[in-house]
């Protein structure tokens, strides 16, 4: 494309219109985009990537394929670099002063707002139009949060008098976006609004019960429809609640709204009005009376509440009791939080999982800040404020002291917060749910209180069942089911299927399911349904591999225990939905519905269960593990590639799931098994491994490895590359051993050195508003090695992986390998921000284009490490490498697979200090990983880094 193509953009009706004209003055469209070389109106280079970011995400349109329209509250959540990238003016440096006339629950409350400048003055002859703000003789671009607040103390400003509730809750959506510089009157800061969204019952022992108010988190609407509404959360603390449930029973009937001490304003939904007006005529019934209704209130209520609302709709404000038959429960309760003191730490969590620092634009500025630091150097930087300094200084650098710096750390680190990967332990960010009763199990941590007691003999192992159209089996394949078999008809409870990752797990579970189900069609076995949970990603998975490797008729009826399909269930009776979900012959669902909706899976008899990534269940003291552990089913299978992924105590909560009992209690495992240095406890571990996997028999793990040679594996061809550091990165990594050597650096920060060093090799510069360039490349050594090699494997039309956890590396490298390879669609990118829908379906679109055309996919190593086929790539580079092995290798393992048709080549990427050639982080990196990769492939023992391989890591690296 011509070098002279010019970004303009105009406002237009509330929005903003943006063109990339030509040289010659034609524009060009806005798929070519990507492949342009970019300017501004202003002659300075420009980037369109968070143009067409926006555009894949489908918060943008294209009217006629040439212009894109982008309304004022998309463009208000652009960040400085990508105003500048755009053109736009720079960000206005104001700050939002806001007042009332009156009180705030008044209805002649209005907002007095005034913008100002830092100095506290006014700006001059202000006009707003949109985002685009004039004053001064100058434009600025207002982004968010002051763009949102300032819209939304207009809506309020415009809002009948009369419409108080909704009033108050346009104020509750905008307080949370008020900056901590904003001067705001105390009593509007102060004030809590909150909207319940739902209830539950609240029971005391002697008989009574109040309601207790819920708030449902927002979820997209594609959550909504396809996955499990998260359950609710009480959004009271303990005082306002028990003065609200004093209040509700004092009066007869249920009010609008209702405050409490601590400026607590609760609005109630006029539907969760009727319904809770049904609870308060309950509360004051006869004892049978209101304890038939504690009993079942669902029923209650829809039989009350027919003709005004539909069933379903009922259920999704009221939360009920569920009810259990397993013999693992031990009661019916609140479940807590338990605090497990069996878990050793494990270095993998000491590190974030994509992003160590972040680059903070500040005007013309970029200063990398520590994404653990954000809160406490914003704190530092308000006390230099106070104390008069025009500075505060961070690790080197010198950052202003001004209000707009606070405010833009503090909105960084509100994001952190909110940012969260995929795959680690699932529970922990878990809404923390509600006080209902669920199954409290004995859950053998502290002694073995229960143990799995073997069934009776279900038939003769042997055979595949008819349906199966895969033809012939690998041999171990055919191996792996006929141990299943032999589990199945010896009475076992359960087995654990602990391939390799890509050696078809999945069919070998299939396989035995089908064959189990001829069983109950021949009347040897009773029938049951079946029951699969998986990952959220990986549920249409196992219909494509259903439809795969067995014939039409598959295993017969399914039923979708997630998403849309969930709605069918939700609205039934307590013994419909038990029958709907008895009469399917399979049901799929993700493990979050299982620990949130667990009610609906507890009457089950269930004949077979499968775990797939059975890791989710690593965690003995999460409740998504307790919830998975207290069905009531006849055999378990545990699928997982890494049985041990961070600890031993991993395998043991996943064994104690498929055979209770069998490795002790987790006190009794920890102190015979676990150590800090698996190396000096082989002997203990060896004989762990032993236990599972040789006697008695059927063993209860089995593990065949790829390094075994099987059949079907393609070739994998392995290649370490070292490349010299530039100068400009040398020196960079020189600076940080130097400061360490001569004692400028306290040692107790080794982790953060760790970090810094990991960070200098892979780049020794803060990446700038241009993103990454070939100036950029040529200052690293890994990221000149990966252009030689994505260069190589472009002239071959083949396909790559490309595997990096820095989020601004993997953003840097979009545009710019989509420019240098003239793509014509932005390369896909896998990170912990993709949902799992649209993670499968940026697979597909992946696996789905020509076998010969060039393409390149970015990943994270946590979020597409699990889980994904990419066996149309047949190149994997690790960018940055994990401080754990099996991640690295799960990582490898989506091209090197079953299924792939040529040979894999995996490229390990190692930047080389010339001063250090044999100690550089990353040799050292590569040889600490090495060990633990040998060590895990050789026994149990757990792959992660540990604190003390951590601190050999930076002494071999500082000390040469």
């Amino acid at each position: 494309m011509n070098e002279g193509n010019v970004l303009r953009w105009e406002q237009v009706n509330g929005a903003l219109i943006f063109s990339v004209y030509a040289a010659s003055g034609e524009a060009v469209p806005v798929s070519e985009w990507g492949c342009c070389s970019i300017r501004l109106e202003s002659g300075s280079p420009g980037c369109v990537a968070p143009l067409l970011g926006l555009l894949e995400d489908g918060d943008v349109i294209s009217p006629n394929g040439v212009d894109l329209r982008v309304e004022n509250n998309v463009l208000a959540q652009l960040d400085e670099v990508g105003v500048a990238q755009l053109g736009l003016p720079n960000v206005a440096p104001l700050r939002l002063r806001i007042n009332g006339s009156g009180i705030l629950t008044s209805p002649s409350f209005r907002f007095k707002y005034q913008l100002v400048k830092e100095d506290g003055r006014p700006p001059m002859r202000l006009e707003r139009q949109g985002v685009v703000i004039r004053f001064g003789g100058k434009s600025y671009t207002l982004i968010d949060p002051l763009y949102s607040l300032v819209e939304g103390m207009d809506r309020f400003n415009a809002m009948p008098p009369e419409d108080m509730d909704d009033r108050m809750l346009v104020w509750a959506d905008l307080k949370p976006l008020l900056p901590e510089g904003a001067a705001v009157d105390n009593s509007l800061r102060s004030m809590n609004i909150v909207r319940a969204d739902a209830f539950t019952l609240d029971l005391n022992d002697a008989g009574g019960f109040s309601p207790q108010l819920l708030h449902q988190p927002i979820q997209s609407q594609a959550d909504v429809e396809y996955l499990e509404r998260e359950p609710g959360k009480p959004f009271l603390p303990d005082q306002p609640q028990k003065e609200f449930s004093t209040r509700f029973l004092q009066q007869s009937q249920v009010k609008r709204h209702y405050t409490a001490s601590g400026n607590w304003f609760v609005v109630i939904p006029p539907r969760l009005q009727k319904a809770l007006q049904v609870v308060r005529e309950y509360q004051d019934a006869p004892y049978a009376e209101r304890l038939a209704f504690t009993a079942n209130p669902t029923e209650v209520l829809k039989e009350r509440l027919k003709g005004q609302f539909e069933e379903d709709e009922i259920e999704s404000f009221f939360e009920e009791t569920p009810e259990f038959l397993s013999a693992r429960i031990e009661r019916l309760g609140v479940w807590e939080a338990k605090t497990n003191a069996y878990i050793l730490p494990t270095g993998q969590k000491w590190f974030p999982d994509e992003i160590e620092a972040l680059g903070v634009i500040i005007g013309s500025s970029v200063f990398q800040v520590a994404a653990k630091d954000l809160e406490s150097v914003a704190k530092g930087i308000e006390q230099a404020k106070e104390e008069g300094k025009a500075n505060y200084e961070y690790k080197g650098q010198s950052i202003p002291a001004t209000d707009e710096v606070v405010e833009t750390i503090k909105r960084a680190a509100g994001a952190r917060r909110e940012d969260t990967d995929i795959g680690e332990e699932a529970d922990e960010s878990a809404p923390t749910p509600p006080k209902r009763q669920v199954p409290l199990l004995k859950d053998n941590v502290e002694n073995v209180e229960f143990e799995a007691e073997s069934r009776s003999i279900r038939g003769k192992p042997g055979g595949l069942p008819k349906v199966l159209k895969t033809h012939p089996l690998y041999d171990y394949q055919q191996a792996g089911v006929e141990w299943l078999q032999q589990h199945w008809a010896a009475g076992s409870t359960g087995a654990l299927l602990a391939d390799d990752m890509g050696l078809g797990k999945t069919i070998q579970t299939l396989a035995f399911l089908a064959w189990v189900q001829e069983q109950m069609n021949t009347s040897v076995y009773k029938r049951k349904p079946l029951l699969i949970v998986a990952p959220t990603g990986l549920l249409k998975n196992w219909e494509d591999e259903v439809r795969k490797h067995l014939n039409a008729e598959g295993l017969g009826e399914l039923f979708r225990a997630y998403g849309k399909d969930l709605a069918e269930i939700k609205g039934l009776s307590h013994n419909q939905r038990k029958s709907k979900l008895e009469r399917a012959d399979w049901v799929v669902t993700t493990y979050e519905t299982l620990r949130d909706k667990i009610r609906y899976f507890l009457p089950i008899d269930w004949g077979v269960l499968a775990f797939d990534e059975a890791q989710k269940i690593k965690n003995p003291a999460s409740r998504l593990t307790e919830m998975a552990k207290s069905l009531q089913v006849d055999f378990t299978i545990a699928l997982t590639g890494t049985p041990v992924e961070n600890r031993l105590s991993d395998l043991w909560s996943i064994v104690d799931a498929i055979a209770p009992g069998q490795l002790g209690s987790l006190r009794e495992f920890h102190s015979q098994y676990e150590t800090q240095n698996p190396e000096e406890n082989k002997e203990a571990i060896g004989e762990l491994r032993q236990l599972l996997t040789e006697a008695p028999k059927p063993v209860r793990l089995l593990r065949r490895m790829k390094v075994d040679h099987l059949d079907g594996m393609p070739e994998k061809r392995e290649h370490l590359i070292e490349e010299q550091m530039p100068p400009e990165q040398a020196a960079t990594y020189s600076a940080i051993i130097s400061a360490v050597q001569n004692g400028a650096v306290d040692p107790m920060t080794i982790l953060q050195l760790l970090q810094d060093m990991r960070r200098v090799s892979l780049i020794p510069e803060k990446l700038g508003p241009e993103g990454i360039t070939d100036e950029v490349v040529a200052k690293s050594a890994r990221l000149k090695t990966l252009v030689k090699i994505l260069d190589d494997i472009h002239k071959k039309g083949h396909k790559a992986l490309v595997f990096v956890e820095f989020l601004e590396v993997q953003d840097g490298l979009l545009p710019y390998l989509q420019k240098r390879y003239q793509l014509p669609w932005l390369p896909l990118k896998i990170s912990g921000k993709i949902d799992g829908h649209k993670r499968k379906e940026y697979v597909d679109i992946f696996q789905e284009r020509p076998r010969d055309q060039f393409d390149v996919m970015l990943l994270s190593p946590k979020a597409g490490g699990v889980g994904l086929t990419l066996t149309a790539a047949n190149h994997v580079i690790h960018l940055s490498r994990w401080w754990n092995p099996a991640v690295e290798d799960q990582c490898t393992d989506r091209a090197f697979r079953i299924g792939q048709e040529r040979p894999v080549d995996v490229y390990y990427l190692l930047a080389v200090h010339p001063g250090y050639p044999t100690s550089s982080f990353d040799v050292n990196l590569h040889q600490l990983l090495e060990r633990k990769r040998a060590l895990s492939h050789e026994l149990l023992a757990p792959p992660s880094a540990s604190k003390n391989d951590l601190h050999n890591l930076f002494n071999a690296t500082v000390k040469g």
